[in-house]
Parts: structure tokens; C-alpha cells; sequence
């Protein structure tokens, strides 16, 4: 199972990369296909061991273990991953990766639905999106609430709440804090001295909730 989730994983992952690639001239600049074997041989493990960590998380939350509920949390667990590796290298993410989150997210909640789930908190789910995209998007970069909606959707297809949600924010700005605290990168005022990746921090920070 943890080997299906993790290939799984990584094959979303590099379409993606090959569609942003084939889009994006920045990142061909940033990934360039032609590069040393080396460098493209530490590139590839580097993601396979991302892809695997993930791939575990999946196998863990996985609601009823069943193919289409590991593979709809693998497409999401390796869009999280793209949107993760993006932003930390251009500080930009694609909008078709949110699209392939949101539409796995959905068919999971589709399907646990008509599983008989005992309760899903649809209603939760879209107070906290629309607090996300209309007020919590001027705090922070709009890609970073489509993280955190992402998120959320994928924790209410496995029966998670507002409560859910709302610690899936409280991790990742601590998570946040902390790490950017030790490198002396907040200021007296609590603001980041240098804008930093924040996608990466969501992505852990909703592993973390949704294994909890």
C-alpha cells in the first residue's frame, strides 16, 4: 500500500512538473532538463523521498483503505508536494495544481458521501473557504489559501471539522514562527524580515492534522 501511494505520488508529481515545464519558461530556467546527470540524479531521489514520506502519510489517513480512496489522496498528496516545491524555488505556484487538488478533494468528499459517511461538515468546509479566499487572502498570498482550502477539503473527506481546519492554520503559523525565529528572520514587530516559502509549511502542517 505505502509503495502504491508513493509511486502514485511521484508519477502526479513529475506530470505536473512536466506541464509546468512545458508552460513555464521561468521554471525551465529554474529546472532545466538538460542538466548534469548528477545534479538531475539528486534532484530525482530528493522527490522520490518526498513522494515516499508522503506516501506513508497516505497509507496512515487513508479512511477505508480502499483503491480509490488511497489514489485520490495521492493525486492530492502530490499536487501538495508540487505546490510545496514551487513555491520554495520560484515563490509561485500554478494555478492548474489547485484545480487537480480541489477536483480529487471533491470526488473523495463525493465518495465518502455515498459511503454513508456519519457526518461531513460540508457547511464548516465552506464557511472556512470563503473566510480563506475573501478575508484571509489580503493577510497572505492567494495561492497560500488555496493551500489551506485544499487542505481543508481533503480533512473534511475524512470526516474532519472547523476545529480541524482552524489547527491546520494555528501549526502552520507556528511552524512558521518557530523555524523563522531561529533563523532571526522576524523582526520586533512579528513580521518576516524576508519573505519566505509558506506553501511548504502548509503542506506539513496538514499532514500533521489530518494524521492526528
Amino acid at each position: 500500500m505505502i509503495f502504491y501511494c508513493s509511486l502514485m505520488i511521484y508519477v502526479v508529481l513529475r506530470l505536473e512538473l512536466f506541464i509546468a515545464i512545458k508552460l513555464d519558461e521561468e521554471w525551465r530556467n529554474v529546472w532545466p532538463i538538460a542538466a548534469g546527470r548528477g545534479k538531475r540524479m539528486r534532484r530525482s531521489l530528493s522527490l522520490a523521498a518526498l513522494s515516499a514520506l508522503n506516501g506513508v502519510c497516505v497509507s496512515i489517513i487513508s479512511p477505508s483503505g480502499d483503491n480509490l480512496s488511497l489514489f485520490l489522496l495521492s493525486v492530492i498528496g502530490g499536487s501538495f508536494l508540487m505546490a510545496a516545491v514551487t513555491d520554495y524555488v520560484t515563490c509561485n505556484v500554478y494555478r492548474f495544481v489547485w484545480w487537480v487538488a480541489w477536483a480529487a478533494g471533491l470526488a473523495l468528499l463525493f465518495f465518502r458521501a455515498t459511503e454513508g459517511q456519519d457526518k461531513l461538515y460540508v457547511e464548516e468546509l465552506i464557511i472556512f473557504c470563503l473566510l480563506q479566499e475573501l478575508f484571509f487572502s489580503k493577510l497572505y498570498g492567494r495561492a497560500d489559501c488555496h493551500g489551506f482550502c485544499a487542505g481543508a477539503l481533503t480533512s473534511c473527506a475524512i470526516g474532519g471539522g472547523m476545529s480541524d481546519f482552524l489547527l491546520c492554520l494555528t501549526v502552520a503559523f507556528g511552524l512558521l514562527s518557530v523555524i523563522q525565529g531561529i533563523k532571526g528572520n522576524i523582526n520586533r514587530r512579528g513580521n518576516l524580515k524576508k519573505p519566505v516559502a509558506f506553501l511548504p509549511y502548509i503542506a506539513v502542517s496538514t499532514w500533521v492534522v489530518l494524521l492526528m
